[in-house]
């Protein structure tokens, strides 16, 4: 799979990173023990696939004795790191987004997905997909389906976590005549694999206000970082702020959810 290129602003960061740490001397293992992390980390920021939070790229500035006009420039480039959209048109890989998507994935050992509309890739059918990109346009087809199809088999790797959240539309929306009795049948056995865990939340229901769709990722140092799909690119938010303002509309559709069997009875009834 081709490897899809960090965000400018983190890439730039990722340089300026590395030459304040070259200017003085320094090794990345220097710079992993003034962070109180591990030398892959320090490799992975200076590379732009790892963004630091702005207390620690304060810390490797101290570290590297950086001067003022270099701490004034890089902590404008971590505000804006933190919060950069990333254009559809930057992961056409082989023609299609897949490829972006699934490196988001491999990286989290949590994945929490609030769906309102449609099914998330990881449980759509092979009909459900090919139906829904080509509404969507602007990809190859075939290619990207097949593509979608396989980033599925990370469901059944280990070590990993998936929490799905979906609107009530999101069970009655379909991309084409036919293909629902499938889909919600596909989406049954997902929700009983041990790593999934699956919730509806009734269109009739008072409080929780459904926002845009979003998705939360946490890796394996237990960062965590949203993503909100917007028509021009993906919206990627990761400072401790904006992450916490997701996780507590998370917190508060989660609560007004169907959750374990009564979604999955919620689910049933609805593929009638």
């Amino acid at each position: 799979m081709e490897q899809v290129k960090p965000l400018k602003a983190r890439r730039q960061l990722g340089v300026e990173l590395r030459a304040a740490r070259t200017l003085v001397g320094k090794t990345q293992r220097d710079l992993a023990a003034a962070l109180g992390t591990n030398q892959p980390r320090v490799l992975r920021a200076e590379h732009g696939d790892t963004l630091l939070t702005r207390a620690e790229v304060v810390q490797w500035l101290d570290a590297t004795d950086a001067g003022q006009d270099v701490h004034d420039r890089v902590l404008v480039l971590v505000d804006g790191a933190h919060t950069e959209t990333w254009p559809w048109r930057d992961g056409m890989a082989g023609g299609h987004l897949q490829g972006a998507a699934a490196v988001d994935e491999q990286a989290a050992v949590r994945i929490r997905n609030y769906a309102m509309q449609w099914m998330p890739g990881l449980v759509q059918t092979g009909a459900y997909a090919q139906a829904l990109l080509a509404q969507l346009g602007g990809q190859d087809t075939p290619a990207a389906v097949a593509a979608r199809l396989e980033r599925q088999a990370i469901l059944f790797e280990p070590g990993r976590r998936f929490e799905l959240l979906f609107e009530e539309s999101a069970l009655l929306w379909s991309p084409a005549v036919g293909v629902m009795p499938a889909q919600l049948d596909r989406l049954l056995s997902v929700a009983s694999l041990d790593a999934v865990e699956v919730a509806v939340l009734p269109t009739a229901r008072v409080g929780a206000s459904g926002w845009a769709p979003f998705m939360l990722w946490t890796d394996a140092e237990d960062a965590v970082a949203v993503t909100t799909e917007l028509p021009n690119g993906e919206q990627v938010e990761s400072s401790p702020d904006g992450v916490a303002a997701f996780e507590a509309v998370w917190s508060e559709l989660w609560a007004a959810a169907h959750i374990g069997n009564a979604a999955l009875d919620f689910i049933r009834q609805r593929s009638a």
